[in-house]
């Protein structure tokens, strides 16, 4: 979204804050499904920006390179997200107890706020649509709600160590498959801020990676 005002702006001189009502209208707008809202996302879209800018003042200005290659590569991230999200959801379903429960918690957040962030990056930098994602049930507070539902749930049942066979192996698979389809994105040609997002999701990929092989130990 900034990537393509800046693209427009700079015909017209205006800056970023004369068009951030207009932006934000439509960002509600283009975006509605989004479980950010438009403060949470205007940095992404300013950095967009300012980097058209930047380019611009070195004789260098030109958009981010949306070839089919790419595009392929990128819808390959939001699916494998997606499909991680979901399937450390089911490893929640009956939940794990103790710690087996905690970590495979943790990561299944962490997987919902990465899967937010990298749609509302892509949005945000001018990225043609990418599949559609089932429209969320709640608002970005209902979420919050819900979470602290969850945890005081969590808290309040009895201690076991009973673990489903498989669990982590499953939780392990499905992030292993995402953090794949992060490390074959092209880097070349991103925008700053989307190559960054990927940079660290893929760390914290194989955090959560890590975690799982040492509570694999734990268990056995």
């Amino acid at each position: 979204m900034g990537w393509t005002a800046a693209q427009h702006a700079r015909n017209t001189g205006q800056s970023f804050d004369d068009l951030d009502d207009t932006l934000e209208k439509h960002w509600h707008s283009a975006c509605e499904t989004s479980l950010l809202s438009w403060p949470q996302v205007r940095e992404a879209a300013r950095a967009a920006w300012d980097h058209v800018f930047r380019e611009a003042a070195r004789g260098d200005a030109k958009a981010p390179c949306w070839d089919e290659a790419r595009l392929k590569s990128l819808r390959a991230v939001v699916l494998a997200g997606r499909h991680a999200h979901e399937c450390l959801k089911s490893c929640l379903q009956p939940m794990p107890q103790g710690l087996s429960g905690q970590v495979l918690a943790r990561q299944c957040m962490a997987a919902q706020v990465w899967l937010v962030e990298l749609e509302s990056m892509l949005s945000a930098c001018g990225c043609p649509p990418l599949p559609p994602g089932r429209k969320p049930a709640a608002a970005a507070a209902q979420l919050a709600e819900a979470g602290s539902q969850f945890w005081h749930s969590l808290s309040a049942r009895m201690p076991s160590t009973a673990m489903v066979a498989g669990v982590p192996e499953r939780a392990d698979r499905c992030q292993a498959e995402w953090m794949a389809a992060c490390e074959e994105v092209d880097p070349q040609g991103l925008p700053d801020a989307l190559r960054d997002f990927l940079e660290r999701l893929v760390l914290g990929l194989r955090g959560h990676l890590q975690a799982l092989h040492w509570l694999k130990r734990y268990l056995a």
